[in-house]
């Protein structure tokens, strides 16, 4: 067994380059599985899934479900005869939305997500996970790679390799957003495409590797672009004596150029959604940056930097002792590895400083998903500074155990955050210690020829590289323990079982919409929460959503209804409200008991065991009309009620100023009007339990989970309404934890209504002050509830009141919109079309998201659509038999298909230039010499 080990440590070593990669490749897959079954042996009893009780099941997993089926779907018709078919427009994604903005953000580019178009949808939960370890795999091959262009010899690559794939970045970023881990992969090929370019070798590895990275994640790419630019500067600044400048503006120039053609190639992908992307609320809003982070995050950064993971905004380090000792080394060398050594404190500093996250994540707000950058510098020192911790000398064996001696009297002195055992990572660097001390005795003993164990000579320096190999792996296990495992931060327990996520995507709210008998047009509301983004995997169309990108009205309508949405773009549901749901076609909704079924819904369809499913009639049809407009003005000025009942009398013209509008009800004949309201202010008084007390626009909560109680007599037959505006909040001083983030909850005997605050330090801070909660609809009258506050603090708000809306006058004002409605609906891909027929002028309304990319012709002329109430598509009609059509494309596609066909040409023209021609950095285009005969 040893003598077959040592033959194969042999190849390992050879100079045979294909026994050297057969030979890496096969001991680095070794390895890495190993280290993986350490690391996540938490997930495996009892056998967990990487799927994420939170955003994994509410995003990534319905999205890679439905990406399979959309694939499988384009190759049927495609082999059928039918041609490619890739609908750009699906109705069931949120309340309609663009494929390729929408996706964009996490699938379209990413090339491990084609591999959903091979596994059936009920697998796919499987094929997640599975997903997780390739990419994780992916990881440290392009990481040797990148080593390997250093010449950092094979046992080197192995260890940094092993040391980047488990980094706290991917054991906290990688199965909370599996997609996350693709920059990982890239960063190391994007700059041995840099390193080729300065190497005078062919730009194509650059090129190409730039527009994967750009077109599988834009989000991503910019952080990638950032750290290479750093990368460059560096690099070139400190490899050339002289010319420095003119050097870097040579290599920029370059880069630029081929930076450019890889824009090219990826602009069908990105070039629509980066247009989407400016318009929306999530992207550009007021983030709140502050001078300096809190002591916890300096603490948890310190810690992290020996081992310790935390997911504190991504700051995830969680390197090991052989990483961050290699970072002592790098720094006790005198005028050596000048650039690492800026690296290292240039990218500390934007660490360390608010202002670096709120810039490396494109100025969105604050936070540090680009650490995967550092992780990647510490691995590619780690490597090189390998062969100092084989063999180290006595300066670097002394710099070594002073180093991490200070570092462990720090780690005793500093609260090990999370975890219950305070002495695991201060032990692991002992254990270090004590190795580099036994690695320094071999050295200088002259011990360097072999040792007799088991009757087997072996070498001092395979048994000195197989310990350190050992120590790394159960460096990185001991991490992954301290952070997955009940003793530590227990983030394994948020993931869900392994054979439970196939139950997952069968068992949906929008499973149960998908048994609906009904031909007509019609979407699905909900009170059930964490099945967001499921309703397009069963072509169910829906009210709730999320999504990172989506169309901006969207969220312009839930600010300005005060819907319940934090962020914007994480849509629950419609709040149980009747008009809203009209509006909206919902005509069905799906509920885990029949008690908190809004006002209409009173016919129960008997198709699931597991939901109950109500019917409305007061749900309007695909297209109604308005025989009268609301200015855009005059809607401002109401509040969120009347707002919601406006808009079942009038066509709210969002897009147009009040003299806009006025000229446009003139030349279309309509006229303007008046809304009336049948809602009214209740009294009501508030008392609270021990532990809270409210006085002079001040509640003070002494006690988490502590409870106001409203009392008050609302009218019969009406929904009721709780208002809370202008909220802020203050941790109180005995919490020494960041508490940015709280939780209001309503309550009454058949509602559950909770909502989240953040506040303005909170990553996600959207600048939301307002809270609307619906105590639900009651034929009696309603006389008391609560509002419960889930953290001790001081909550400061402006104005608290009680709202009845009376119910009786919606159905006579649905009934009057569907008088003159849309017939014959038809709905193909990209393409809608219906019949109407009118007796005097009117606004065709259609319950479909408003988007430049909808085309509409009426009886085949094209007509301009217009925008109303916020966020929906109409269309002006004058009296008449009309056919109505609609098509669909994708906004800016067109010409990111054409810069596309402009990159290929290039990259062809760029081709076949090489072939007569080679390339140097300092010179640019030589003529390629003849061969010899």
């Amino acid at each position: 067994m040893i003598t077959n080990i040592k033959n194969f440590y042999r190849n390992f070593s050879s100079k045979s380059k294909w026994h050297e990669r057969f030979a890496y490749y096969a001991v680095y897959s070794l390895v890495f599985g190993f280290t993986f079954l350490c690391a996540y042996h938490v997930f495996l009893n009892p056998l967990k899934s990487f799927v994420w009780d939170a955003d994994a099941y509410t995003q990534h997993l319905p999205i890679l479900t439905y990406w399979g089926q959309y694939l499988r779907e384009a190759a049927v018709n495609l082999f059928s005869g039918n041609g490619l078919s890739l609908p750009q427009w699906e109705m069931n994604m949120g309340a309609g939305d663009d494929v390729i903005t929408t996706l964009s953000f996490y699938i379209i580019g990413d090339p491990f997500g084609y591999l959903s178009a091979f596994v059936p949808s009920s697998y796919t939960p499987y094929l997640y996970s599975v997903l997780v370890v390739l990419r994780l795999f992916c990881i440290g091959i392009a990481f040797s790679a990148f080593c390997k262009r250093f010449n950092c010899g094979r046992f080197a690559s192995l260890c940094s390799s092993i040391i980047y794939v488990f980094c706290g970045f991917s054991l906290y970023a990688g199965i909370r957003h599996p997609f996350f881990l693709n920059p990982l992969i890239f960063l190391p090929l994007i700059l041995i495409g840099v390193e080729k370019i300065l190497a005078k070798e062919k730009p194509f590895f650059f090129i190409i590797t730039v527009a994967l990275s750009c077109a599988s994640s834009y989000y991503f790419f910019y952080m990638l672009v950032v750290l290479t630019v750093i990368y460059v500067v560096i690099r070139v600044l400190t490899m050339h004596k002289q010319r420095k400048i003119f050097n870097l503006l040579i290599v920029a120039k370059n880069l630029i150029l081929y930076g450019i053609i890889s824009l090219f190639l990826a602009a069908p992908i990105v070039l629509p959604s980066i247009m989407v992307m400016f318009g929306t609320e999530r992207f550009g809003t007021n983030a709140y940056v502050e001078t300096f982070y809190t002591t916890a995050y300096y603490r948890n950064l310190y810690l992290g930097l020996g081992g310790n993971v935390t997911g504190t905004i991504f700051s995830s380090l969680g390197f090991g002792c052989a990483a961050t000792a290699s970072i002592f080394l790098l720094f006790a060398q005198r005028k050596k590895c000048l650039g690492l050594k800026i690296g290292v404190i240039l990218l500390t500093l934007i660490l360390i400083i608010p202002y670096g996250g709120y810039v490396m994540s494109g100025f969105d707000y604050v936070i540090n998903r680009w650490s995967f950058g550092f992780a990647f510098l510490v691995s590619f020192i780690t490597a090189l500074m390998m062969p100092k911790l084989i063999a180290p000398s006595k300066k670097s064996a002394l710099v070594l155990v002073c180093c991490s001696v200070a570092y462990i009297l720090g780690m005793l002195c500093l609260p090990l955050s999370g975890t219950k055992n305070k002495f695991a990572s201060p032990a692991m660097f002992l254990l270090f210690v004590i190795v580099v001390l036994f690695f320094y005795i071999t050295d200088t003993s002259k011990v360097n020829d072999t040792l007799n164990l088991a009757k087997t000579k072996i070498k001092v320096t395979s048994l000195k590289r197989v310990i350190a190999l050992i120590l790394i792996i159960v460096s990185i296990s001991l991490n992954a323990e301290q952070f997955f495992s009940p003793a530590g931060t227990n983030y394994a327990a948020g993931y869900e079982s392994f054979w439970k996520t196939r139950s997952m995507v069968t068992d949906t709210v929008a499973a149960a919409g998908a048994k609906i008998d009904d031909d007509s047009y019609f979407r699905i509301d909900t009170d059930v929460r964490p099945s967001k983004n499921f309703a397009m995997v069963y072509d169910v169309n829906s009210t709730y959503s999320y999504f990172s990108l989506s169309n901006p009205y969207y969220s312009e309508f839930v600010r300005d209804v005060m819907l319940p949405a934090n962020p914007t773009c994480n849509i629950h549901n419609l709040n149980r409200r009747a008009d809203l749901a009209a509006l909206f076609s919902a005509k069905y909704f799906v509920a885990e008991n029949e008690t908190s079924t809004p006002y209409g819904y009173n016919k129960t369809l008997p198709i699931d065991s597991k939901y109950t499913i109500s019917q409305t009639d007061n749900a309007l049809p695909f297209g109604w009309t308005y025989s009268s407009y609301i200015t855009q003005d005059d809607y401002q000025k109401l509040n969120f009620m009347q707002k919601q009942q406006a808009m079942l009398q009038g066509a709210v013209l969002s897009d147009m100023q009040t003299d806009e509008a006025q000229t446009f009800g003139k030349d279309n004949s309509i006229n303007t009007t008046e809304a009336s309201f049948s809602m009214e202010e209740i009294p009501f008084t508030v008392s609270g339990e021990e532990g809270i007390s409210i006085n002079n626009k001040t509640i003070t909560v002494k006690n988490k989970n502590a409870k106001l109680t409203f009392t008050f007599a609302s009218l019969q037959n009406c929904e009721t309404y709780i208002q809370l505006q202008g909220l802020n909040f203050t941790k109180d001083p005995s919490i020494t934890a960041d508490t940015f983030a709280v939780s209001i909850t309503a309550e009454t005997s058949a509602v559950i209504d909770s909502q989240a605050f953040n506040t303005k330090e909170h990553n996600y801070y959207d600048g939301k002050h307002d809270f609307l909660f619906n105590l639900g609809y009651s034929q009696q009258a309603q006389t008391t509830a609560t509002l419960n506050f889930n953290q001790k603090g001081t909550y400061n708000f402006g104005e608290l009141k009680m709202y009845c809306e009376n119910m009786q006058n919606l159905p006579a004002a649905t009934a009057k919109l569907k008088e003159d409605s849309l017939q014959n609906v038809l709905f193909g891909n990209d393409y809608i079309s219906g019949d109407i027929t009118l007796q005097e002028p009117k606004i065709l309304s259609l319950a479909l998201p408003y988007t430049t990319g909808w085309t509409a012709y009426v009886d085949s002329e094209p007509v301009d659509t217009i925008r109303i109430n916020t966020m929906f598509t109409g269309i002006a009609l004058q009296p008449g038999n009309h056919k109505i059509e609609l098509r669909y494309s994708t906004p800016w596609l067109s010409s990111g298909l054409m810069l596309f066909g402009a990159g290929v040409l290039v990259l062809i023209a760029l081709l076949l230039y090489y072939r007569f021609f080679k390339y140097t950095v300092a010179i640019g285009f030589q003529k390629k010499p003849k061969r010899k005969k």
